[in-house]
């Protein structure tokens, strides 16, 4: 007989209900999805609001259900399961910086900014870009500019 472990499904179905006897405090359920052979042992909860997308920790390792307070702004929640094989560390963003940042070699009235490209291993995440600020004298406003990186890492 074989055996296959794979990948969890994720929970399913994550709604957070008021608590009577605490106007800030919800009570977070959530369904199981299949553990594919991989029984859960704990999860995290995570949040974002709609002016700060990016998920954030709010409760980390808590066996089932949570009760947590709630600051008055709409969050969308996030729980993630942790299983002994399948947790991973989120991406994050890079640490490091560009080497090479410099210029020159445009045209009059083009300004050519270069910059070696991070490697692979230090890019952090996939999908990475560049946030690129100028300005033509320390009286005048910056200006910006944002690339994505074109190839799939």
């Amino acid at each position: 007989m074989l055996d296959v472990i794979g990948p969890p499904n994720s929970p399913a179905g994550v709604y957070a209900e008021p608590v009577m006897t605490n106007k800030r405090a919800y009570r977070l359920h959530w369904t199981d999805g299949n553990d594919n052979g991989s029984p859960i042992q704990f999860y995290n909860i995570l949040a974002a609001t709609h002016h700060s997308p990016v998920y954030k920790t709010l409760l980390e390792d808590i066996p089932e259900e949570s009760t947590l307070q709630y600051d008055s702004r709409q969050r969308t929640f996030l729980v993630g399961e942790l299983r002994p094989v399948f947790y991973s560390v989120p991406q994050a963003p890079p640490e490091k910086v560009p080497d090479h940042v410099g210029g020159g070699g445009g045209s009059v009235g083009t300004l050519k900014i270069t910059w070696m490209a991070l490697s692979i291993e230090d890019q952090g995440a996939k999908g990475i870009g560049y946030n690129v600020y100028w300005r033509e004298s320390f009286k005048e406003p910056w200006n910006f500019v944002s690339t994505r990186l074109r190839r799939l890492l």
